[in-house]
């Protein structure tokens, strides 16, 4: 024996001869739910949860990618045992840029030197430099 649904039955159907439908039921709901204390409550503490975690989440996100990044050069220790010697060249910096600073005659003239290179290992190399051209008081004194 089947059961035929009366008019009844529908929550939905009784309270629509009264203008009531699942849409103004929602908007009720959301009315009730945002102008009550309760639902500012709720509203405010997920809005505070969401921002405390979002900012958590990048201030972790930011610690760690600094993290790495100094790591490479602070704890890059390959060379450590192969370094034979280093030197800082510092470079003159121009303040004023202008046709009397395009010119080479200001600067060191520049050296040719010959370079020796030895294989370490698969990304470690040792390079020896030497100076091939000497200084003209050098060849006057000898």
């Amino acid at each position: 024996m089947t059961r035929t649904r009366r008019k009844t039955d529908d929550p939905a159907l009784l309270l629509k001869n009264y203008g009531f439908t699942p849409r103004k039921a929602l908007k009720l709901f959301v009315f009730s739910l945002f102008f009550s204390s309760l639902g500012m409550l709720i509203l405010a503490f997920w809005i505070h949860v969401s921002f405390y975690s979002l900012a958590r989440n990048l201030s972790g996100e930011m610690l760690q990618t600094f993290s790495h990044l100094n790591s490479i050069y602070t704890n890059d220790t390959l060379y450590n045992g192969n370094l034979l010697d280093s030197e800082r060249y510092p470079f003159e910096i121009k303040k004023k840029i202008g046709p009397k600073d395009l010119t080479l005659s200001s600067h060191q003239p520049l050296v040719r030197v010959k370079g020796q290179k030895r294989q370490l290992s698969d990304n470690i190399y040792e390079v020896r430099f030497v100076n091939v051209w000497k200084q003209p008081s050098d060849r006057i004194l000898k």
